[in-house]
């Protein structure tokens, strides 16, 4: 018949044994232990300063994950760009454009009312010589429903280099009817985050509603856009100015 210390040793061996390591165990695991307080002195801890360390390691945890998620939506980002870019090195022609790649047709839809169909299309051109450059295009047109009011509305249109690029360039258009005038508008703004971010963010802000979300840009970011506006007249021949 063993001892009661024989039996005591052994069961201190099992405790080791199990011993979840100290930068592994959670608030979860003190919760779960039928005697918190063996648990954290075999750990050679208070049970406070063992629950101190749990918490730490469940938010270092939450911290791992949330970087791992944002690691994969990067590469998947980067995958998905790398073999549009793949494909589509040398597009074709439309109208002044050269290498064209498609980006598609998207419904636009406010307040839960179809406005439109816009079309996007971006391309490149390489000019030659001494100062030879790469030029980059975006194409974009609106097929109007009734409900499209062309006066009250606003395009921002918002360039990076990917999703996750810490900055990203928006371009707004707007126009307002003056008479038998009609002014357009530019803006333009640079913006410190990335796209992601800065959608995430508007995003929570509309309850987790995307049909409630108008801008990805935060009152900052607009007044900047405000502040940098270009006016310019279309004429009948196609061409516009100033």
């Amino acid at each position: 018949m063993k001892s009661f210390f024989a039996l005591a040793a052994l069961a201190v061996v099992a405790l080791a044994a199990d011993k979840i390591p100290i930068d592994d165990i959670s608030t979860a695991d003190i919760q779960a232990s039928e005697d918190s307080a063996a648990l954290a002195a075999s750990y050679e801890l208070s049970l406070q300063d063992l629950f101190k360390k749990a918490q730490a390691n469940d938010a270092r945890k939450v911290q791992e994950a949330e970087a791992k998620a944002l690691q994969e939506a990067k590469d998947a980002d980067a995958a998905e760009k790398a073999t549009v870019a793949d494909k589509n090195k040398e597009g074709k022609d439309f109208g002044g454009l050269t290498n064209v790649y498609d980006g598609g047709d998207f419904e636009i839809s406010t307040g839960g009312v179809k406005r439109g169909d816009l079309s996007i299309k971006t391309a490149w051109n390489l000019s030659t010589g001494v100062d030879a450059s790469t030029t980059l295009m975006l194409w974009w047109s609106l097929d109007p429903t009734a409900d499209y009011d062309a006066a009250g509305s606003k395009f921002q249109l918002m360039t990076a280099a990917d999703l996750y690029s810490p900055t990203f360039e928006t371009s707004q258009f707007s126009r307002a009817v003056f008479g038998a005038n009609t002014a357009q508008f530019y803006n333009y703004s640079i913006s410190s985050r990335s796209i992601a971010d800065a959608y995430t963010a508007a995003l929570t802000a509309a309850g987790g509603d995307e049909t409630k979300v108008n801008t990805i840009l935060n009152q900052a970011e607009e007044n900047d856009l405000a502040a940098n506006r270009f006016v310019f007249t279309l004429y009948a021949e196609g061409k516009f100015g100033a």
